[in-house]
């Protein structure tokens, strides 16, 4: 698959699909208690649906909807006499989960999946369910693993935790409905713990008060109470392709689902990425949000500095060792990037080179991948598919994200060549252009007349009404001169638009404007109010401008400036 290259920063207001790490533990939370349940916001990437159709093989009851999962909770009391088979795919958190709800449900279940999958290491959780009574078989500690389930006590046990907190998790997720609860300590050090605390909110909401200090947690085995309803939240992890791209290019990404306050490790990615936003060497500690490595790599590469991920060495444990493939791959692009024992080591900028890459069979490859190709022409990808694991959609969302430029609004005094200037770019850039005195004096009838009859606060009134219609993407906006002279107009102008700011010598703006003269802003004579007001909104536009153009060009070397910024904007340069 050929990935199309932005021809313009993007403006792009998306849901993003349900997170499946908070989806993934609501179901089976759902399933193991008491009650009704129904999840709404979940999407039915891979991982979601191979955990439904599985948990429906092994007797729970699930039923899929269009626009929510319905979960009538419980253990089964029986099982069938024949061992079912649970394919998990390439799922791993899917394995995980399903071998301990499969270790107290009634029956015998073989547990396998995708090559890759039955070389990850399970072992961990196998020897902790093991030792808490649970009749568990696997030869080499990885899938298949044979399981015959049935009622367990709980107890204290010890699990590994340095390689997944995921084996973690899936005891925490059952511990609820052993007879004596559970006391779990970990062993060696804890990977992404904030999917742990993930695990211990979503429990919360199911009536489980989970107590840790950081080296044990200790879970009641009091059962789990159905919710009537489960609100599953934005994925942060699947924003962090966006949230690169975005500021990489001066674009603009909203997800109206993704939660400030979320649990979610990945909530960070804004913070991370603000961190690599000046030049410089750079140190990005990675426990927490090792799904956000690839992104960050793709980052280092256009920046300019050292970057020094780590704290990513379970990442080798993955649908792919990403360390080893995210260096190969980047290095077919031109990359300076050198692969460590717990991450990468990326050293920028990148005249970025076209690539035909390799995805791995890993959607989390395939996202990064895709932001390269995003600002450089000749990528492709050999199996883009494999993000419906997360994110189905995503190539879907950024095709939407190249059909919605984002709004440029000119900005600087009246008579500067904003229209004109405006104009111009909307011709060579195939955008719309909007003029808001013209829209103003189209709604309202003549400026100069509705500010003698009205005034200039009912004037500045009716004019952001009319700024906030106009900043849509796709279009190029010249703004009236003291538009910007309210803070709650200039900052919507700052949010929606690209700012370019048109400067122009006084003398030349008096000359221009005792042609077509407007309504007096002071009561000083027309040359010295120009003077004046320059003094005034000069401070207001350098602080709003993303670009600011010198006075005295014509519109041709002032076009042509604009479009050679929004080309820097778009990326590294080919080589």
């Amino acid at each position: 698959m050929r990935v199309d290259p932005l021809r313009l920063p993007f403006d792009l207001s998306v849901r993003m699909p349900g997170s499946k790490s908070v989806a993934n533990r609501a179901l089976v939370a759902a399933c193991l208690a008491e009650g009704s349940t129904t999840v709404r916001g979940a999407t039915l990437c891979d991982d979601v649906r191979l955990l439904v159709e599985n948990l429906i093989r092994m007797g729970y009851r699930l039923r899929v909807g269009p626009d929510a999962i319905e979960i009538e909770g419980g253990i089964p009391d029986a099982a069938g006499p024949d061992p079912v088979t649970l394919d998990c795919g390439l799922g791993g958190t899917t394995l995980r989960f399903l071998l301990a709800v499969a270790a107290v449900t009634p029956g015998t279940f073989v547990l396998t999946g995708a090559a890759r999958l039955r070389e990850r290491p399970i072992g961990d959780l196998v020897d902790a369910l093991t030792a808490l009574g649970a009749d568990v078989a696997s030869e080499d500690g990885c899938a298949p693993i044979r399981v015959r389930g049935g009622r367990l006590a709980g107890g204290d046990v010890e699990v590994g935790t340095d390689r997944s907190s995921q084996f973690l998790t899936a005891l925490l997720l059952v511990a609820p409905v052993f007879e004596q609860g559970l006391n779990v300590t970990r062993r060696g050090p804890l990977a992404s713990p904030g999917y742990v605390d993930l695990t211990c909110r979503v429990l919360a909401e199911f009536g489980v008060r989970v107590e840790t200090d950081g080296e044990q947690w200790s879970v009641p085995g009091i059962g789990l109470t159905a919710p009537a309803t489960f609100e599953v939240e934005g994925d942060w992890s699947a924003a962090g392709a966006w949230l690169v791209l975005a500021a990489r290019t001066g674009s603009r990404f909203r997800a109206e689902n993704l939660r400030p306050d979320s649990a979610q490790s990945d909530r960070a990615m804004p913070d991370l990425v603000a961190a690599l936003a000046d030049p410089g060497d750079v140190e990005i500690d990675a426990s927490d949000t090792p799904d956000q490595v690839m992104n960050l790599a793709v980052l280092a590469a256009l920046r300019e500095g050292e970057t020094r991920i780590r704290g990513a060495a379970n990442l080798r444990l993955k649908e792919s060792d990403r360390l080893a493939a995210t260096t190969r791959e980047l290095r077919k692009a031109g990359v300076d990037v050198t692969e460590d024992e717990d991450g990468l080591t990326v050293r920028g900028p990148t005249r970025l080179l076209p690539a035909d890459f390799a995805c791995h069979g890993d959607h989390r490859i395939a996202m990064a991948l895709a932001v390269l190709g995003s600002v450089r022409s000749g990528v492709t990808l050999d199996t883009p598919e494999c993000v419906s694991k997360s994110y189905p959609s995503f190539f879907e969302d950024l095709a939407a994200a190249r059909a919605n430029p984002r709004c440029i609004a000119l900005v600087g005094m009246r008579g500067a060549g904003k229209s004109t200037l405006g104009r111009a770019l909307a011709a060579a850039l195939d955008l719309r252009f909007a003029d808001t005195d013209e829209m103003f004096a189209h709604a309202h009838g003549p400026i100069g007349a509705f500010v003698a009859n009205h005034g200039w606060d009912t004037f500045r009134d009716r004019e952001a009404d009319l700024v906030a219609a106009a900043l849509r993407p796709g279009h190029v906006v010249a703004l009236g001169g003291g538009s910007v002279d309210r803070a709650s107009t200039a900052g919507l102008v700052a949010d929606r638009a690209l700012v370019v700011w048109i400067r122009e010598r006084a003398e030349t703006l008096a000359t221009r404007l005792a042609a077509s003269p407007r309504p007096a802003l002071t009561g000083l004579d027309p040359a010295d109010e120009i003077v004046a007001v320059l003094e005034r909104r000069d401070p207001i536009h350098a602080r709003l401008s993303d670009l600011e153009l010198p006075p005295g060009e014509d519109v041709e070397r002032r076009g042509e400036r604009v479009r050679a910024w929004l080309r820097r904007l778009l990326g590294a340069k080919p080589v």
